[in-house]
């Protein structure tokens, strides 16, 4: 995410995934605006527009300077969306250029909200695994191998092994 001359917002549960550039090329453009509950895929470029609320940005989607995409929108995988775009509300937009293909349905708002939710639960399981220190993995190893049965001698020596190598680094250490 940079911006230099303006602003950035972005709302309450949006995710916004791998490699995806977000930034302000153009020198009037004041506020680069996220809305709330979007998902935005991997490796996307967006470029001095605005996102409304609950829209979809596909992977590889690129949103050219000075774009509106409204709330509900989708916007296809690939797709490449045109300099100075509105992409009207609850529409899906495909292709390069991308155009109108259809409007949303109701049943398929559902499931874009679920797979929102199911993106952003991963998003927060993945920044709770990361936080952890490397003995507090070892303990989960550990617990792990306890729960599918390993012989006690085994779970003997893992605790052995662990002792031994926090001895060496300490809990908070980084590898």
């Amino acid at each position: 995410i940079r911006s230099e001359n303006s602003k950035v917002t972005i709302g309450k549960d949006t995710v916004i995934q791998d490699n995806t550039q977000i930034l302000n090329s153009c020198n009037n453009f004041k506020t680069i605006s996220i809305g709330n509950k979007v998902t935005i895929g991997c490796n996307c470029y967006i470029d001095s527009s605005t996102i409304d609320n609950d829209v979809v940005i596909g992977n590889g989607a690129t949103i050219h300077k000075n774009s509106h995409i409204m709330t509900g929108s989708y916007i296809a995988a690939g797709s490449v969306v045109l300099p100075s775009t509105t992409v009207p509300k609850n529409q899906i937009w495909a292709g390069n250029p991308a155009k109108y293909l259809r409007d949303i349905k109701p049943d398929e708002k559902d499931t874009i909200a679920e797979t929102r939710d199911e993106l952003l639960e991963l998003g927060n399981v993945l920044v709770e695994e990361t936080e952890k220190t490397q003995h507090e993995i070892l303990m989960d190893l550990i617990s792990w191998n306890v729960r599918v049965n390993i012989s006690p001698d085994q779970e003997a020596e893992m605790e052995k092994n662990m002792v031994a190598y926090s001895a060496t680094v300490g809990p908070d250490d980084d590898m």
